[in-house]
């Protein structure tokens, strides 16, 4: 998961440019095949006070490439996911590498649910609950919040649905490196959703690091009315004790608009509190062009950062 708590800061008076997104698909019988790519260009003119930069990279976005498969056999499903990352501007410690992000196998089956074993991938705390503002545009996620539990060697289940309710069990072998000990490491989700007068709206619990004394607990619930969407979220991190209490909104129009707001409040105890908000346009050009527009602000104390971004993404 990448950590976005001090994204905002980086962002001043900049532009972000997402290169072409590719994806190309094989099928052959009863398995199919996809390669999707992505690149991205950063340009960001950083001024703060008395100080003031110029940088240009990705911003933070790694080049990816993601390959896919998934296999039906009878009612089963078999399915895998190998992506690739590499800093190709400015990452001094990869120089260029080209690295394994997630790896991703497993079995699913509406009977009886998915099961999947990966290595770097999402435990189900990140997944529902600390990217729950995502969406929202590019830079409009304000602050995501960090787990603790661990990426590897994750095995995961997830139950078939029961009239709205899931649950998804993460599993995970937890390297110790101060007593070179191993441990368990346990995060669990329930999710519901469901329709209220033809409104959609949903609601995820969950615990991370149930194993250690520093768990992530939160819940994030939406409800949706037409075209307009509405998002909110609490975290409580105590790991390095803060706390995230925020909420988003976001309106399409005619298919081709869309107006997108977050907010997000942070106490760290010990620490001063700060509050970020940001608002997002995004424009479908065309059926593979998007443009879209973000300003942001970063408050802690009294000291202010703001924001801007524009950019483009081509994809197919």
């Amino acid at each position: 998961m990448n950590n976005k708590k001090w994204l905002l800061p980086l962002m001043m008076s900049g532009s972000f440019l997402a290169l072409p997104a590719s994806a190309v698909e094989f099928e052959f019988d009863d398995t199919v095949l996809s390669i999707k790519a992505k690149a991205y260009l950063w340009y960001a003119n950083t001024d703060k006070g008395a100080t003031s930069s110029k940088t240009l990279g990705n911003g933070g976005e790694k080049t990816e490439i993601e390959f896919k498969f998934k296999h039906k056999i009878d009612d089963t499903e078999v399915f895998g996911e190998i992506e690739l990352k590499s800093d190709v501007f400015n990452d001094a410690d990869s120089s260029g590498r080209i690295d394994t992000d997630d790896i991703v196998l497993g079995l699913k089956n509406p009977a009886w649910g998915q099961v999947s074993f990966s290595k770097n991938n999402d435990d189900p705390v990140e997944k529902y609950i600390t990217e729950g503002l995502e969406g929202l545009g590019k830079f409009a996620d304000v602050s995501e919040a960090a787990t603790t539990s661990s990426r590897n060697n994750q095995l995961q289940y997830k139950t078939p649905d029961f009239s709205g309710f899931n649950v998804v069990l993460g599993v995970a072998q937890q390297s110790n490196t101060s007593s070179a000990t191993d441990k368990a490491d346990i995060s669990y989700v329930v999710n519901y959703k469901g329709e209220v007068s033809g409104n959609k709206f949903g609601v995820s619990v969950g615990v991370g690091d149930t194993s250690d004394t520093d768990k992530t607990k939160g819940i994030n619930a939406f409800y949706q009315i037409g075209n307009t969407k509405l998002i909110l979220n609490h975290i409580k991190e105590d790991k390095d004790s803060e706390t995230f209490q925020g909420f988003g909104v976001s309106h399409k129009f005619n298919k081709k608009h869309k107006l997108s707001f977050a907010y997000q409040k942070v106490e760290k105890t010990g620490s001063s509190d700060r509050q970020e908000k940001a608002l997002s346009y995004q424009y479908q050009m065309f059926e593979h062009l998007k443009l879209y527009a973000e300003v942001a602000r970063l408050d802690k104390a009294d000291d202010k950062d703001d924001a801007l971004g524009v950019g483009a993404k081509f994809s197919f």
